[in-house]
């Protein structure tokens, strides 16, 4: 529990659970979740917008002809 000066005892136990249980399994929540969920978790991680940026393309051999 936790006890500060100016407030009720809060039981953070369940929360800590549940995090350390989702963090434990983060590979397999991100491989076996939907779009909406990849992305709640990219965005967890890194919290600015990410932007991708194509230096170079090059056609594959398979399309040149």
């Amino acid at each position: 529990m936790l006890n500060t000066k100016n407030s009720k005892v809060t039981n953070v136990e369940p929360f800590l659970n549940k995090a350390i249980n989702q963090i434990s399994q983060l590979l397999t929540l991100y491989e076996e979740g939907s779009a909406t969920t990849k992305r709640k978790i990219i965005g967890s991680i890194f919290p600015e917008k990410p932007t991708f940026k194509i230096i170079n393309f090059e056609p594959l051999e398979s399309m040149k002809d």
